[in-house]
Order: C-alpha cells, then structure tokens, then sequence
C-alpha cells in the first residue's frame, strides 16, 4: 500500500493535470488539508514538500502554498521517480523493522520482477518461494 503522503500529492497533481486546479491557485494550510483528509499534520506537511521539491507548488512562509504550474514531461517525471523512491524506502524501512536482511529484500524484488511471466504487474501470494 502507497503511504498516505504519496497518495496526497498524487490527487494534487491528478487535479493539477485535469484542470480542478490551475497555476496560481491556492492550497489549503497543511493544517486544514491534514483536518480535512483526517490525516496527520506530518503527512500532510511531507505531502506537500515532495509536491514542492518537484516543482509542482510553491510553499512561501507566511503565505501559504500556490500550484506553481502545470507540471512539464520533466517534473513530472521527477515526481514519478521520487514517488518511487519513497515507496522503495517505505517497503525497506517496514522489512528492516520486521527483521529481513538486505539479501532477502534483493531476492525477493527480484522474484516479484522476474518471476512466472509477472514481470511489471502486482500479485498477492501467501509467501515468498524463491525457490519456485
């Protein structure tokens, strides 16, 4: 499951790019966002630095946050690679925590690539067989 942050920043941009919000508009405060969507003040404030990092808005201290443009091919690609990111270091950080090695991390993403012709798409299974 995406974390709660990645899915915030991706209706941002979902509306950004169907035209509900549009360059110069105002976001809500990270605190009203966070009400809102009855999330964590935390969540909300990452959700939009990572929509911020990419370009997407602008945070002005005081001010508040504006849709700072219609993402380009380039930010947008951007923000796909550090969505990603921070999924893969969400999925590390919860293995870790649970107590699987590095090697077994490696494995297992190289199963769930290669593995029964799934290559590029999601299956649920009971438990890792790299042996299969």
């Amino acid at each position: 499951m995406e974390p709660i942050y990645i899915q915030i920043a991706k209706q941002v941009r979902k509306q950004i790019a169907n035209g509900e919000l549009k360059a110069g508009d105002q976001l809500p405060t990270v605190r009203e966002l966070a009400i809102d969507l009855h999330v964590n003040f935390n969540t909300a404030a990452r959700a939009y630095k990572l929509l911020d990092k990419s370009g997407v808005i602008s945070t002005q201290q005081g001010r508040g946050s504006f849709v700072w443009e219609i993402p380009s091919s380039l930010v947008e690609e951007k923000l796909h690679r550090r969505e990603l990111d921070a999924l893969i270091q969400h999925i590390i950080l919860e293995a870790r925590s649970i107590g699987y090695t590095e090697s077994e991390l490696y494995k297992a993403l190289e199963f769930r690539l290669t593995s029964n012709g799934l290559r590029g798409q999601v299956t649920e299974s009971k438990s890792f067989q790299a042996e299969e």
